[in-house]
């Protein structure tokens, strides 16, 4: 415990040095990250995923909602119950891009979301759905093929969504 005490001490007070040159020297001995958050929109911090859509602006999913980011602000789209222009669910586990801009969101407990940011409406697909029916609403990622195909995977196997055609 006492050499452990001491070499922690020591590598407290004085910086690391190889050859007499500390580490403080390199330019990328410092931190490479900075933080940009708002609590107000990112709730806890707590980013289950995230993508960067093709015309630059970052999209986050999240316990709580939707979040882009713009480079400048942050903006948070979450579930409004009885508003079907709001995300089916705030609790979403993966996220991607569709050919045509639209940002696809795998929720935990209410199966998949389109969002288009053009018109800013969203669209729902879940096991009820007439279309695209999903055989579960519990899912847990999602991809897009250059196919532009939807596959989605969830506790009970993983499902494939024709974007073309609008058919599972």
């Amino acid at each position: 415990f006492f050499l452990l005490a001491t070499l922690f001490n020591n590598s407290v007070t004085a910086a690391p040095s190889i050859h007499g040159t500390k580490l403080t020297d390199f330019k990328y001995a410092q931190p490479l990250f900075t933080t940009i958050d708002d609590n107000a929109k990112i709730v806890n911090g707590a980013i289950t995923s995230g993508i960067e859509a093709n015309n630059g602006i970052f999209w986050f999913g999240t316990q709580n909602g939707l979040v882009s980011f713009d480079g400048v602000s942050f903006t948070r789209f979450e579930h409004q119950p009885g508003n079907k222009n709001s995300p089916a669910a705030d609790y979403i586990v993966a996220i991607a891009q569709d050919q045509d801009g639209g940002i696809w969101l795998a929720t935990r407990t209410s199966g998949l979301t389109r969002f288009d940011p053009i018109s800013n409406e969203f669209i729902h697909i879940s096991t009820q759905s007439q279309n695209m029916a999903l055989m579960s609403n519990t899912l847990r990622t999602l991809k897009i093929d250059s196919n532009n195909q939807l596959w989605v995977g969830h506790e009970l196997g993983v499902e494939k969504l024709d974007l073309n055609s609008k058919q599972s």
